[in-house]
């Protein structure tokens, strides 16, 4: 699992990246709301930061007057440095604790916001670091539009912090947060999935990618040289990065890749894609998705097989199957790998068919036709009827990302393999 640490100037966009990482199905450690949990009331955190701003710090209830502390804390910088001290150690170490959450849930990529990554040394549980930053005068406009307060009180939060130079320095990658919001968003999804794509590949060993001088020689994983990289990424060449990635793929390196984005019942998969007018990429990542190839996988809720289709989806498709000439099968035979394919592959087409957006079809897959027509016809989820806005089961939510990014992964992967059953992956010697 790769851990990229995203970070960067108050004001530049940093949230923005965040949430683009977040809709694309990535997990994100919000450094923020760990460190709300450090002042939570009993802990021994708020105890130890108590002792040394007054007791008088704590409420009734036990709850942190996070306004007092902030008044003591931030009056001048040795406190500030002494509430780090204390603070610090106890974010670092729970922040730990979520990345082996994520790493025994088998994520292969897990993003951690941090404004302050390098001050907490969190840089130094990361394998890249994204930073975001904008010249001063965007950032000024943004902080007082967004926290309402005067240009003087912005510049005292922008003094403390490190200034450009130091984030292109101790940074494998920079975004350019003086774009509009938009851009920005776009620029961060792609690179976020240029970062999980290469984070695949092996390193190439005759050619290290050069580390920061601060770094310990070997602390980056490995991976793609991305120095390299990030020299496309300033010139603004995306799609020549794309092209250096497609290379390496075609010259060896797609043997760790398969790894953990199989090629599995490529044959299977490519007769039902054809069958129904499927994109077969879409198959792949409902597969893993699902059931991450395991043709065993049962849910709690009876779905079976590599598709995990249920009961009532399995004699819902039979209503569709009026050739005399149809060999009837029971929903057992749904264990069979290619039958299981065929069907799951079937009601893809189903679903595509009926709402004709791709991502309402997904929702539906996951979470049924009943629930996504009533939210098609709710407006808080949906503006025309015919795509949704927002979901309100946060599983189907997570889902429809989450087979976004694998779909896409695929794409990027394999190109060209998803339409010749024929057609392998080249092992490297």
């Amino acid at each position: 699992m790769i851990v990229v640490g995203l970070t960067g100037q108050t004001g530049a966009g940093k949230t923005t990246a965040s949430e683009a990482a977040a809709s694309l199905g990535f997990p994100v450690i919000h450094a923020d709301a760990v460190a709300r949990e450090a002042l939570s009331p009993g802990s021994d955190c708020l105890k130890r930061v108590a002792e040394a701003f007054g007791e008088d710090i704590i409420d009734e209830n036990g709850a942190c007057r996070r306004q007092v502390l902030a008044r003591r804390a931030f009056a001048d910088r040795e406190h500030t440095e002494l509430l780090n001290r204390l603070t610090h150690p106890w974010i670092r170490s729970r922040i730990r604790e979520y990345i082996e959450q994520h790493r025994s849930e088998y994520d292969d990529m897990v993003v951690l916001d941090a404004s302050q990554l390098f001050e907490s040394g969190g840089e130094e549980d990361c394998d890249v670091i994204v930073s975001v930053t904008a010249p001063k005068e965007v950032r000024l406009q943004r902080i007082c539009r967004r926290d309402g307060i005067s240009e003087e009180a912005a510049r005292r939060r922008m003094s403390a912090q490190h200034e450009e130079a130091f984030f292109r320095e101790h940074s494998q990658f920079l975004l350019d947060g003086s774009l509009p919001m938009e851009e920005l968003k776009a620029e961060a999804l792609d690179l976020f999935s240029r970062i999980h794509a290469d984070s695949l590949l092996p390193t190439d060993s005759s050619e290290e990618a050069p580390l920061p001088e601060e770094k310990p020689p070997g602390k980056l994983k490995k991976m793609f040289p991305y120095r390299r990289l990030l020299a496309l990424v300033f010139l603004g060449e995306a799609l020549a990065a794309t092209v250096v990635l497609a290379l390496l793929l075609r010259h060896g390196n797609t043997h760790y890749v398969g790894k953990t984005y199989p090629l599995q019942y490529q044959a299977e998969i490519l007769d039902a894609a054809d069958k129904y007018q499927v994109d077969p990429a879409l198959i792949y990542g409902v597969i893993k998705t699902e059931s991450d190839f395991n043709p065993e996988a049962q849910s709690s809720a009876g779905a079976i097989g590599l598709m995990q289709i249920v009961p009532d989806s399995f004699i819902w498709l039979q209503t569709f199957y009026t050739d005399e000439s149809y060999e009837h099968y029971e929903f057992e035979d749904l264990w069979d790998p290619a039958l299981n394919i065929d069907y799951g592959t079937h009601l893809l087409s189903v679903l595509l068919g009926m709402y004709h957006d791709e991502d309402t079809a997904v929702c539906a897959y996951n979470a049924g036709v009943g629930n996504v027509n009533a939210w098609l016809e709710d407006s808080r989820y949906s503006d025309d009827g015919v795509t949704l806005k927002e979901v309100p089961f946060s599983e189907t939510e997570n889902y429809r990302f989450t087979v976004a990014r694998h779909k896409s992964t695929y794409q990027r992967l394999y190109e060209g393999l998803l339409t010749d059953s024929s057609a392998q992956p080249e092992e490297s010697p």
